[in-house]
């Protein structure tokens, strides 16, 4: 891997110390990777990981590994934990990983230690692999979640362009470190390569319940939406990663108006817990009957969880998914990808050329996304002829060493005529995509 990929896959997690508002202005010196890490372990036997960090300035630096937990609330809102707080008590409305609710009190820097010390001094531009280990209690079993936070130290930048004040701005970077009781295996596949498998230390049961689904009209100022709110409850005795998912029906057209993924903060939810969940649906709604449900599908079960409430509009709502049409229309606008570590999935959308002249399409993540080089298109640049549509097939890979996670993103498709003249920002089209990645198989030996 290049010291550019590695740029590319490390997230600064910045942190300021003082004045916040200095935080547009500047950059991180250190890099991390990669931004998150499932790490399955044996309860009382170290298990081994690597991250990477990563020195972008053209001068030497020294930097402090620290470990640091992590509480959740209920509305899915993350705040990380001193290790000198790590045995104080939360809010009642936390939900805090390996903290408040682990019954051993196992504190936060106890489990995650660096066998060649925590301090390193990193050469100009140098990427660094630094081996760390994490040792679970030998009666653990509930997951614990940690942040390996880099500290380069404080960095001293004028004020707004005054060179005679200054002042010392520390940027940490961080990376997510999801720690689960169990085994990974490697097993061969019969063709040379080989896959992977999980073994879990406890068998996991799963229970979830939604309530207290919402649908709320728009009062007069707000937005001309209809938003969505309700409660999940995760009952299980272990995480889920939920894709919480809402559709809309009219009752009396008995057709589907809409359908949202909604959002839910952090994307996992410890058991014996709760995570409020939001979203909104932009098409314009008439008066009349409504069904409003919500549906959770988890990989480990062969149902998903669901809850149905009906609900009157009595006023028009406008909405604000409906746009005139542009120089291209995209069908669909958005889409959901599951999708495995080292798979591949599959999907296709449609691009219609509205203009008098032919144009030319070339689909794109946002540059330095983390998930840039997963995906493919074909065709990757087709000119499209004035009134007519190309299908664009996508093709995903994901990384065999992926974590589990819920990401919201835009494939952008921006037109440009055969020549190369260029368009208003606002022709830009945006395919909406909602990417969850599922763990590896899991083998049930228990």
């Amino acid at each position: 891997m290049t010291f550019r990929d590695l740029m590319r896959r490390a997230y600064p997690l910045v942190c300021l110390l003082t004045l916040t508002a200095l935080g547009a202005t500047a950059s991180a010196v250190i890099g991390i990777s990669p931004l998150r890490m499932d790490v399955y372990a044996r309860p009382g036997i170290a298990q081994e990981f690597q991250i990477t960090v990563i020195n972008t300035t053209p001068s030497p630096r020294d930097v402090t590994l620290r470990v640091r937990g992590l509480s959740v609330d209920e509305n899915g809102d993350e705040q990380i934990i001193d290790v000198d707080a790590a045995n104080t008590t939360p809010p009642e409305d936390e939900e805090t990983f390996g903290g408040r609710q682990n019954p051993r009190g196992q504190g936060t820097g106890d489990i995650i230690t660096f066998p060649e010390g925590n301090q390193l001094t990193l050469a100009p531009n140098e990427a660094r692999q630094v081996t760390c280990f994490v040792t679970l209690p030998s009666n653990a079993t509930t997951e614990a979640l940690r942040m390996v936070v880099v500290d380069p130290g404080p960095e001293e930048l004028p004020i707004y362009g005054n060179t005679n004040r200054r002042i010392a701005i520390t940027f940490r970077v961080g990376a997510q470190i999801f720690i689960i009781p169990g085994e990974r295996r490697q097993i061969p596949l019969g063709n040379g390569d080989f896959g992977v498998e999980i073994v879990r230390e406890n068998r996991p049961f799963y229970d979830i319940g939604i309530t207290d689904i919402k649908a709320i009209t728009p009062q007069p100022g707000e937005e001309p939406v209809l938003k969505v709110e309700g409660v999940l409850q995760n009952r299980s005795n272990t995480f889920v990663q939920p894709l919480i998912q809402a559709q809309l029906r009219s009752k009396e057209k008995r057709t589907v108006v809409e359908e949202r993924v909604l959002d839910h903060g952090f994307n996992l939810v410890l058991g014996n817990s709760i995570r409020r969940f939001r979203g909104s649906f932009t098409s314009p709604l008439e008066p009349g009957e409504y069904t409003l449900t919500v549906t959770v599908p988890l990989e480990e079960e062969s149902r998903p969880y669901r809850q149905s409430t009906d609900f009157t509009i009595t006023e028009p709502i406008a909405g604000t998914g409906v746009t005139t049409q542009g120089v291209i229309n995209l069908d669909p606008g958005q889409g959901t990808i599951r999708i495995r570590p080292g798979k591949t999935v599959r999907g296709e959308f449609t691009v219609r050329n509205n203009y008098a002249e032919p144009l030319r399409i070339e689909p794109s993540l946002s540059e330095g996304s983390a998930f840039e080089e997963w995906f493919s298109f074909s065709p990757r640049s087709p000119v499209i002829r004035p009134n007519t549509e190309r299908t664009f097939r996508v093709t995903v890979r994901a990384d065999r060493e992926a974590s589990q996670t819920v990401s919201n993103f835009s494939i952008y498709l921006t037109p440009q005529t055969a020549t190369g003249d260029q368009f208003l920002d606002t022709e830009t089209r945006e395919f909406g995509v909602t990417l969850q990645v599922l763990p590896p198989p899991e083998r049930r030996e228990r």
